[in-house]
C-alpha cells in the first residue's frame, strides 16, 4: 500500500518554494518567482505540471502574510 501523495507549498512576497512527497519521502524540489503569476491558483497549477503530479492527496501551503477572512495579504506580494 503507497503513502499519499503531498505538495508542499510555502508561497512567499518574492518566491514560492515546493516541495513534492511521494510514499513519505521528499521528491522533487521547485522555485518560483511570485511576480510571473496573476493569482495563487496559477502558480499552484504550474508547480503542479512542472513537478509532474496531476494527482495529489494533499496540498500544504504556508503564506506569508495577514489572513483577512479567506483572503490572505502576502506581506511583499501581490497574489
Amino acid at each position: 500500500m503507497s503513502l499519499p501523495s503531498s505538495l508542499i507549498a510555502d508561497i512567499g512576497g518574492t518566491n514560492a518554494r515546493f516541495r513534492l512527497v511521494r510514499d513519505g519521502a521528499p521528491e522533487t524540489s521547485l522555485l518560483l518567482p511570485v511576480t510571473e503569476f496573476d493569482d495563487s491558483l496559477g502558480l499552484i497549477r504550474c508547480a503542479m505540471d512542472r513537478l509532474s503530479c496531476a494527482r495529489l492527496d494533499h496540498i500544504r501551503i504556508a503564506l506569508a502574510g495577514r489572513i483577512a477572512g479567506n483572503r490572505v495579504a502576502l506581506t511583499n506580494g501581490t497574489l
